[in-house]
This record gives structure tokens, C-alpha cells and sequence, in this order.
């Protein structure tokens, strides 16, 4: 935390922590606030690893629905460094909320 990414993203606090990446709150220079997925060091020499995460920012665009994350833009910083900068949603983790409330209530998709 603390870091700038290509001068344009301020990386504020960090999210969660997942297998692949890191996700941050993160300031733009212009004040716009993302989340910033960025891959762990441990993948970016793995070319297919870094492809597969740049494609699942891509995949997430195509769903188109509203309960789906938006992914604004990806990038590569100097240091080769690869992120994907997503809308920034206020909420809690469904980690979170299944300690809170236990087990979710079954549902069924109406077709």
C-alpha cells in the first residue's frame, strides 16, 4: 500500500488477498476510486497465467449484468506488474456473510 501504479493509481488499502492477486482500493491522480486486481509476482513469468488473468477481466465484461463486476481497463506497469482497474463496490464479501447469517436460503431461477 502506498504504491503508485504506472503514476496513475494510488494503491490505498488492500481488499482481500486471493489465490492469483491482490485486490486494492485505489485512488486515481484525477480522484476516481477502483479496485485494482493485481497479480501475484509469483505468475508474471508465467505467460499463460498472465494471459488467463487479463482474459477473465475481459470475460467479466461480457456477462452484462448488473450483479457483475465492471472491469474499466488493464495495464502492465514498468516493473511488469499486471492489473486489471474494476469499479469499486461498497458491501460485504459473501465470506462475510455467510458468517453472519449462515447458510443463504435457497433460490430458483426462473427461465
Amino acid at each position: 500500500m502506498g504504491r503508485w501504479l504506472r503514476n496513475k493509481w494510488h494503491l490505498d488499502n488492500l481488499i482481500a488477498i486471493g489465490g492469483m492477486a491482490s485486490v486494492y482500493a485505489a485512488t486515481h491522480r484525477n480522484g476516481n476510486r477502483a479496485a485494482l486486481k493485481v497479480l501475484h509476482t509469483l505468475f508474471l513469468r508465467n505467460e499463460q497465467a498472465r494471459r488467463r488473468f487479463l482474459r477473465e477481466g475481459y470475460a467479466a465484461n461480457s456477462v452484462g449484468h448488473r450483479n457483475a463486476v465492471h472491469v474499466l481497463d488493464d495495464d502492465i506497469t514498468e516493473e511488469g506488474d499486471v492489473y486489471l482497474v474494476m469499479e469499486l463496490l461498497d458491501g460485504e464479501s459473501l465470506e462475510s456473510r455467510l458468517e453472519r447469517l449462515g447458510q443463504l436460503p435457497r433460490w430458483r431461477c426462473s427461465r
